[in-house]
């Protein structure tokens, strides 16, 4: 299926029809819907191929595939949330720019996975005609 539901519809229609629909297809679709299908940081439309389902609390903390403990984010968001490396974590915040507000979440989702605070200041750019 082309268009702005991509990969989530054909995923849920695959499972559907194989009959695998468990408990990961239904938070997937569930909090697709409840986002209305937006980046949960970022508030911009999630495109297919560039959502992530992220688990507030981590698989390796024991969190699970619940709609309960599960967000969507856009891709950079993702690996920002989990990202280690000095540099892909610039370019990232570079790509991203977040507003203060924005960064607050990502910060908290971090601390969430276990990860160290980052910091970042916005880059302002003037919309004003010259």
């Amino acid at each position: 299926m082309i268009g702005f539901f991509g990969d989530f519809s054909d995923f849920i229609i695959n499972r559907a029809r194989n009959g695998t629909f468990d408990s990961e297809s239904n938070a997937r679709m569930a909090t697709f819907i409840a986002q209305c299908g937006r980046c949960y940081v970022t508030n911009r439309p999630l495109k297919a191929g560039y959502r992530q389902l992220h688990r507030l609390l981590p698989g390796y903390l024991g969190g699970k595939y619940i709609a309960e403990n599960t967000i969507y984010v856009c891709l950079p968001i993702h690996r920002l949330v989990h990202g280690t490396h000095p540099l892909q974590i610039n370019r990232l915040l570079e790509e991203i720019n977040p507003t203060p507000e924005q960064m607050k979440v990502i910060n908290e989702l971090r601390v969430q996975a276990k990860m160290p605070l980052l910091e970042y200041k916005t880059v302002q750019t003037d919309t004003r005609a010259a």
